[in-house]
């Protein structure tokens, strides 16, 4: 019997299913002229709780490992769990790892997170990985931003050879793997400075709910 597709938690099998996965956790999150004051900052933590939040990040290095190792599948959502219970008074702390980090388990992670507890400031740090060495978070701040802002880099209509838009195929998963590695070594910088040059022209009149 092959294995249920979402019951595969490891990054690399989550190019097909994360999109309705996201769908799912960020339902109220679209990009709208209104939206809730969930926070923007660190919030009022203390020096423990801080040391506390840092220490649960680390702990998302084992995105790495965890479809091989189901301690690290533990470790891992465990911490995820943790971070995500704080909300967004934890959203600076995310957002400075996620420039930081060389681990990209941890930079995967925390773009995992801050699709549950991030407010409008995630946006730009998001588009600044989709050219980040490692296609798996590339792939994750991608679906996160299409979901957030109902918009769509390049267009899937496009015919445009130059930046031609990501095709997955849900058949062959590791093919799909493989696609999207290949498209993101050409693409990825096209792609970071596409959203960048939307977000310049649209940020001022999008919220995120």
């Amino acid at each position: 019997m092959s294995t249920p597709f979402f019951s595969i938690p490891h990054p690399s099998r989550l190019l097909l299913g994360l999109v309705a996965a996201l769908l799912l956790l960020l339902g109220a999150a679209a990009c709208t002229s209104q939206r809730g004051d969930r926070g923007f900052g660190n919030g009022p933590l203390s020096d423990g709780e801080r040391s506390e939040v840092r220490r649960q990040i680390r702990r998302l290095a084992a995105a790495k490992t965890m479809r091989e190792n189901p301690e690290d599948e533990v470790r891992y959502e465990e911490a995820k769990r943790a971070l995500e219970g704080r909300g967004s008074t934890i959203q600076g702390i995310l957002l400075e790892e996620l420039a930081a980090s060389s681990d990209w388990g941890v930079r995967y992670g925390i773009v995992n997170v801050l699709s549950s507890v991030g407010t409008q400031r995630m946006v730009e740090p998001l588009i600044h990985v989709l050219d980040d060495t490692e296609p798996q978070v590339a792939w994750m701040a991608m679906v996160v931003l299409q979901v957030v802002c109902d918009h769509r880099i390049p267009d899937p209509a496009s015919t445009d050879e130059r930046f031609p838009p990501f095709v997955g195929d849900e058949s062959d998963l590791d093919l799909n793997e493989r696609n999207w590695r290949n498209w993101h070594a050409m693409h990825g910088r096209q792609l970071r400075d596409a959203w960048q040059k939307w977000w310049d022209e649209n940020q001022h009149r999008l919220r995120i709910e």
